[in-house]
């Protein structure tokens, strides 16, 4: 099956269903309200926005080298740059799993086995989620303590994570668990045998570099939020709190597994926002627009990074 039809079918669902999200949002928001919000917005912000936005996501590719070479994978720099980039296509899918196509990419162009790259892959969602508890444990002071069970549960899965990778045991049973979902067979079955991989990836050294690049990763990221704040002219949020509270939204919107988070991490970033002194219909409008840059702008990105980098004319092996 060519990786488009693939692309194709799970994108437009999605679509779908986000268009829905933000158009029952943009309703409750009241018409006038996103017109008048939307007139406010310094327009002179956007390419700047956009840029950090870029610039962040130049960390998370450092980190992906840095796992890519602990495994002995090597590729040109400019395939590598550009399939990483086609992973974001699919960060709308839960948890971001559709960015496992990476591995057909790195499999139909260098021969590269998936039983190599998915641990990696997975990997990388350990880092992002690590990164998000550890933000939020600083942020916990601004969060108050009615945010004290999002911690308790980060923390949770955190260690769950830690032992489910250090214990071969509990690490084969999830691997028979998820045998039993189809769809993930044909990204589980590289995994049997890798448990040596994913531990390799968490090495003291390789742990600490992954960890801080991609805190510096949501650092900027939320730099980009905070300047969707100023452009609007809004500053009754601190970085550093918007900080943690765009850190607690993303984790809300992973535990859901809903693709992209849609719903819950707006809503609750929404609801943040307005304990802050802004309407909660303004802060619909905010999120909306914050989501385009740091959810759909890396999207759209990701299907042009697929079209040059000639997967969409790739016939691949899903099985």
């Amino acid at each position: 099956m060519k990786t488009s039809n693939f692309f194709g079918k799970t994108f437009f669902i999605i679509l779908i269903i986000a268009i829905g999200i933000y158009s029952i949002f943009l309703i409750y928001s009241d018409f006038n309200t996103v017109i008048d919000n939307s007139l406010n917005f310094n327009y002179f912000f956007i390419p700047l926005i956009l840029l950090t936005v870029f610039s962040s996501w130049i960390f998370l590719f450092f980190r992906w080298c840095i796992l890519l070479k602990n495994s002995n994978i090597e590729i040109p720099f400019k395939d590598n740059f550009l399939i990483y980039l086609s992973g974001f296509t699919f960060s709308i899918s839960p948890g971001k799993s559709g960015e496992l196509i990476k591995s057909i990419f790195l499999k139909n162009k260098f021969n590269i086995e998936k039983s190599k790259s998915i641990p990696i892959i997975f990997v990388e969602r350990f880092y992002d989620v690590l990164a998000l508890i550890i933000l939020i444990l600083f942020g916990i002071s601004f969060l108050q303590f009615e945010f004290l069970p999002i911690v308790i549960l980060c923390v949770g899965i955190l260690f769950s994570i830690l032992f489910l990778i250090y214990s071969k045991s509990t690490f084969d049973y999830f691997i028979r668990f998820a045998f039993k979902f189809k769809f993930l067979q044909k990204f589980i079955t590289p995994l049997e045998n890798s448990h040596e991989i994913i531990r390799k990836s968490i090495t003291p050294k390789t742990f600490l570099i992954s960890t801080s690049l991609t805190i510096f990763y949501r650092l900027i990221e939320a730099f980009s939020v905070y300047l969707v704040f100023l452009g609007f002219g809004i500053d009754l949020i601190s970085y550093f709190q918007l900080t943690y509270m765009y850190s607690a939204s993303i984790i809300l919107g992973s535990i859901s597994m809903i693709p992209g988070g849609l719903g819950i991490t707006e809503g609750s970033l929404a609801s943040l926002i307005s304990s802050n002194g802004i309407a909660f219909s303004s802060a619909l409008v905010l999120v909306i627009i914050i989501r385009f840059f740091t959810l759909w702008f890396a999207v759209i990105t990701g299907f042009i990074a697929l079209k040059f980098s000639g997967a969409l004319n790739i016939k691949d092996d899903l099985n």
